[in-house]
């Protein structure tokens, strides 16, 4: 898809979806302040260093949709877990929290993953190859975790794991498109637009 076609098709979402940038997620209130309870600078790699020092048994977070039949998952319970644990437990082990954060994500998106490949990984059109990418794949932990859990259960599907170097954040192609938008001077005031988490850049 040519970059002009990208900034067309943005261009006509936004004239029919608005974002609100006002209404910040309980989501992104959760991670700041997860980060400055942590003092890190909003970085995950500095979360998975704190969590690797970790009393696994200290904190039981809930792991949602976990027994859940679709393959869906929502973090949305266990960021209030983690909202309302930091409120009651001001003095609570910076490290302990990290790796129960960690962990529950870990063991939910590991779960989910496997109940898919166990439904599609028969037949005729059985599933061959498993790829992994985006921020949350430069995870070490979830990275070696999944590859764990694959050669145990599935020896018969591929694994494949992007390098590093390309788990980037969405962010970057949020940035990336907002920057063509930019340059055709096609701005929009962030007050007068609202939330769509479904819409499609291409």
């Amino acid at each position: 898809v040519s970059e002009y076609t990208v900034a067309r098709l943005i261009q006509d979402q936004l004239k029919k979806q608005q974002i609100m940038v006002r209404r910040v997620t309980s989501g992104k209130i959760l991670l700041s302040r997860f980060w400055q309870y942590c003092e890190v600078d909003n970085r995950e790699e500095e979360l998975e260093k704190s969590a690797k020092s970790g009393n696994p048994k200290a904190i039981n977070f809930p792991r949602p949709m976990i027994r859940d039949k679709s393959y869906d998952f929502s973090f949305s319970g266990l960021k209030t877990a983690v909202l309302y644990y930091l409120r009651d437990n001001p003095n609570a082990d910076k490290s302990a929290v990290a790796y129960e954060f960690q962990q529950a994500v870990i063991d939910v998106l590991i779960k989910k993953t496997a109940d898919a490949l166990r439904h599609y990984g028969v037949g005729r059109t059985a599933i061959k190859s498993l790829v992994v990418g985006g921020g949350v794949a430069a995870n070490k932990l979830l990275r070696s975790s999944l590859s764990n859990r694959i050669a145990k259960s599935f020896p018969k599907i591929s694994l494949h794991i992007s390098p590093l170097w390309l788990c980037g954040d969405n962010a970057a192609m949020i940035a990336a498109a907002g920057y063509f938008q930019a340059q055709k001077k096609n701005f929009v005031d962030p007050l007068t637009l609202e939330a769509d988490p479904h819409m499609r850049l291409a």
